[in-house]
């Protein structure tokens, strides 16, 4: 496990994780490369470079992914907008096949691929009624995206959090396997995005998908 700065590749900096994922990196000592479809979104500071552009932008990301050591995916399609996560990881994929990137972490959630008994544990109401009611279309897409993450030749890993919270990092998460029998419903975004930085020098998890959950 390496503790040097890396160079990321930051998708999804303004979102709820994502914008903490960025916060956190560049304090860790990391350089941030992060796609925005509005620069104007993100304040310039040491250590923060921004690249314009859309994540289905082939040439956007392809800038986007020039000398990073790792990329980082904080996707997820906005309420009233078509599908971009699949999609969007597609084209990330191809980037960093094209440039030479070897590592990636993308944003999943707990109650997909076979996690989903766990998801059931955590809350039976939320995977037998709000997801077949409200979130079908979401899920499925969050299916698709693993299922390109795990067909690729990166060293990979797959963050599934639980109920994201709005509160204070804690600096304290616990990373478990899909036949975990945790049932904490919510963890902080701030310290699912802990979890992230933590993992952009640490190779143990690659080519798993992990369960995120409030700690300690």
């Amino acid at each position: 496990m390496g503790t040097e700065a890396q160079v990321v590749a930051l998708i999804g900096g303004t979102g709820g994780v994502g914008r903490h994922v960025l916060e956190r990196a560049l304090a860790s000592g990391h350089e941030v490369r992060a796609l925005v479809r509005d620069p104007s979104r993100l304040t310039p500071r040491a250590g923060l470079t921004v690249v314009e552009g859309s994540v289905l932008d082939e040439v956007a990301v392809d800038r986007l992914c020039e000398g990073a050591d790792i990329v980082v995916s904080c996707l997820g399609t906005r309420g009233g907008e078509p599908p971009v996560v699949a999609p969007g990881t597609a084209v990330i994929l191809q980037a960093m096949a094209r440039k030479g990137v070897q590592r990636m972490t993308v944003i999943s959630s707990v109650g997909i691929g076979d996690s989903g008994p766990q998801g059931r544990r955590v809350s039976r109401f939320f995977m037998y009624l709000i997801v077949p009611l409200f979130l079908r279309e979401r899920f499925y897409e969050l299916e698709r995206m693993e299922a390109l993450v795990r067909s690729s030749d990166v060293g990979w890993v797959i963050i599934r959090p639980t109920g994201l919270g709005k509160g204070a990092a804690t600096g304290a998460y616990r990373i478990r396997g899909a036949d975990s029998l945790e049932t904490s419903m919510r963890v902080n975004r701030a310290d699912v995005a802990h979890c992230i930085v933590d993992l952009v020098s640490d190779t143990r998890w690659d080519g798993q998908a992990i369960s995120v959950f409030a700690g300690p």
